[in-house]
């Protein structure tokens, strides 16, 4: 089974090149892409599956090919406790009615998921969508956003590190 309705996997072709002019067959063709999941064994799969496909594809054309997986970023896994400071602290800045706590994480690839490897911690979406015209997604090259939402961002920052050294056991 490749994903689940709870497990999924998402792989995504960013870029094909080839050939020299558009009437010349290609005598070599690179396609790159990713693949992202939430789940380190679906990972695995997801490769898996996708060798079988390409040599498959290959073999009923008789073509040579060659992939060179290349993991990159580890599946990002926030810390719930971090996760509930995080949430608190969004309401008091921003009120509790602009806070939305998302039942499913994203399928985004981030490098932050290496810190969350060594010590606790969350990653959160600030709203910085325009406040009028066309919304772009964030790795549109017609992406905007909202700076004056930056502020909040900077307010969230020092209103979780309170939080935590609050709570945080005292030496004694």
């Amino acid at each position: 089974m490749l994903s689940t309705p709870t497990v999924p996997a998402v792989v995504t072709i960013g870029q094909i090149a080839g050939g020299t002019a558009r009437n010349v067959i290609a005598d070599r063709v690179t396609i790159k892409g990713t693949a992202r999941t939430r789940d380190p064994e679906a990972e695995k799969r997801v490769e898996e599956a996708l060798r079988r496909v390409v040599a498959g594809v290959a073999a009923s054309l008789r073509l040579e090919y060659d992939i060179d997986w290349v993991r990159q970023t580890p599946v990002m896994k926030n810390d719930p406790q971090i996760v509930a400071h995080m949430v608190e602290a969004a309401r008091e800045v921003v009120g509790a009615d602009k806070v939305v706590n998302l039942s499913e994480p994203v399928m985004g690839s981030e490098d932050f998921s290496y810190v969350l490897q060594r010590v606790p911690g969350a990653m959160a979406n600030l709203g910085t969508r325009p406040d009028t015209g066309p919304v772009f997604p964030n790795h549109s090259n017609r992406m905007l956003i909202n700076e004056s939402a930056l502020a909040n961002g900077i307010a969230m920052h020092v209103a979780v590190a309170l939080r935590f050294f609050e709570r945080a056991p005292r030496p004694s």
